[in-house]
């Protein structure tokens, strides 16, 4: 029998899909179909130097239109035209989209402007970090305007209860409304891969639901709390225990990721659950979903494989060129062109090597995920999610595992630097080489992490992994604060929005307007 739970879900579900289907008669947008493929082949190309997971990749797509049209213009056109470069894009598809989404996002943005002018007086600095932070909300309530997650939002939910409903807590006590927000902050994260300004954006609609369509008079309430609001934000994403509860919740999501393909192939809530309830029916279906989600795992991770090597080799050699062949060149005077052509070429390679010995989980997997998938849909057997909370080190042994570890580093990267200087390199030949080879091992265990996104088997620990891991971690250390700069302030990226990609969109828009002209010629001839 389906659980309680799961049916409630489906019909909420199947309930909101109903609601956001549109009419027949309803007038949809549409674009130019030779600028749109300019403008999606541009996107394309851009993708290699700033790759994303695809739902990150079109958030940043739209946050990125939205800052740059906020600054040419205002008023309604904005809207229009951000829809407009989503479609041209390939972001959505042409002529589906319904022109009544001009408004809803002339909604959004009258409440963010609303919101941004009448913030309270603040500390110099502080004003412009609450400003930039709001632009984020509000680009990505335009986001899920134009994308809503109808299926996201209801298997976020079914795994919320599910995990709230069954979770076990051990080594310490935790309060029932930390452990709801650390379980709905695990959830976004682990299921729907929520990036942090996406997260704030999903934290704060639920401490000021409604803020996108509420009146004015509300939104100038809401503008004295602001602030607020955002250090709230911020401390319940700095709880200690995240890291744990988000282990907790990627272990499990591929069970909740099944479940939602089976939404896919009912067409109701009774077709779903008559579906659940047919035992061999059911297995088959999560068996061929399994099956997809596998192949299509696979040809994500060869992606971000080659994305990441051929990102690598066009930001060494834009580094080589632009750095440190004029640094050597023309200030130290002792250019090796040798030592150059390495730092060129290792990065790509050691990322190379690293995909290659990443694999993806065996055949046994598949009977756990199914074991869990039955678990959850079934009022049979109840899950248990065991969160094991590490007891807190003493600050005697906590200072010596900080020693050790620090230790470590000093001794790793002391090693390193005196065979690079035996081997010819000079100061800034070093520095290159391990910004770059840090960056490689940073998004090497990125990869390494999204590999086992559809596993439930526990990875076996040997001492050989345990060496690896203590030579790798400070350069791991190490790129995870540059990716984490880079993703903030990527120079290559920065040229490219400010020197390419305003005049191509300019271009485009030329070339739509254009198009338009000689057809509209065209069909004057009688």
């Amino acid at each position: 029998m389906i659980s309680k739970t799961l049916a409630d879900v489906s019909k909420k579900y199947f309930a909101a899909s109903l609601e956001r289907a549109i009419p027949e008669e309803t007038p949809r947008m549409h674009v130019d179909e030779i600028a749109a493929r300019v403008a999606k082949f541009y996107e394309r190309v851009r993708s290699i130097v700033d790759y994303k997971d695809e739902h990150l990749l079109r958030k940043s797509f739209v946050n990125r239109v939205f800052r740059r049209r906020l600054m040419l213009g205002s008023g309604e056109g904005v809207s229009e035209a951000i829809i407009k470069e989503t479609i041209r894009a390939g972001h959505l598809p042409n002529d589906t989209v319904p022109e009544t989404k001009i408004a809803e996002i002339n909604t959004i943005i009258r409440n963010y402007r609303l919101l941004a002018q009448n913030l309270p007086p603040m500390r110099n600095g502080s004003h412009d970090q609450l400003i930039a932070w709001l632009t984020e909300i509000a680009a990505n309530a335009i986001e899920e305007s134009l994308f809503p997650p109808t299926k996201d939002l209801a298997l976020a939910d079914l795994m919320f209860r599910t995990l709230r409903k069954s979770i076990l807590v051990r080594g310490t006590t935790i309060e029932a409304d930390v452990l709801d927000t650390q379980v709905f902050i695990a959830v976004q994260r682990a299921l729907l891969g929520a990036d942090r300004d996406l997260l704030h954006y999903r934290i704060f609609t639920h401490l000021a639901p409604g803020w996108q369509t509420m009146p004015e008079s509300e939104s100038l309430e809401l503008a004295r709390r602001l602030q607020d609001i955002k250090r709230t934000i911020d401390r319940l994403e700095r709880n200690r225990f995240s890291s744990q509860f988000f282990r907790l919740a990627n272990r499990y999501n591929t069970a909740f990721y099944l479940i939602g393909d089976i939404f896919d192939v009912s067409h109701s809530p009774e077709s779903f659950t008559g579906l659940v309830e047919n035992e061999s029916e059911f297995e088959s279906e999560i068996h061929r979903a399994y099956a997809v989600r596998f192949k299509r795992a696979r040809a994500r991770l060869n992606r971000l494989a080659l994305l990441s090597v051929i990102s690598f080799l066009i930001s060494k050699i834009a580094v080589a060129i632009a750095i440190e062949v004029p640094l050597e060149t023309y200030l130290t005077g002792d250019f090796s062109a040798r030592n150059t052509l390495i730092n060129v070429i290792l990065p790509p390679l050691l990322m190379f090597l690293i995909v290659m010995f990443i694999r993806l989980p065996g055949k046994k997997n598949f009977a756990l995920v199914m074991h869990e998938v039955k678990n959850i849909v079934t009022e049979e057997q109840e899950p248990r999610y065991v969160l094991e909370i590490p007891k807190k080190r003493n600050a005697f042994t906590e200072f010596i595992v900080q020693f050790m570890y620090a230790v470590t580093i000093v001794a790793v990267f002391y090693y390193l630097i005196r065979e690079l200087l035996a081997f010819g390199f000079n100061g800034a030949n070093i520095t290159v080489f391990i910004f770059f080879v840090s960056m490689v091992a940073a998004t090497g265990v990125k990869i390494h992490n999204r590999a086992k996104d559809l596993s439930l088997e526990k990875k076996r620990v040997s001492f050989l992994s345990f060496l690896l891991d203590l030579v790798s971690m400070p350069f791991v250390a190490i790129g995870r604060w540059i990716l984490a700069g880079l993703a903030k302030f990527n120079p290559i990226v920065l040229a490219i929005n400010l020197i390419i990609e305003a005049p191509f969109q300019v271009f485009v828009s030329f070339l739509e307007n254009f198009r338009g002209f000689i057809k509209a010629k065209k069909e004057e001839i009688t």
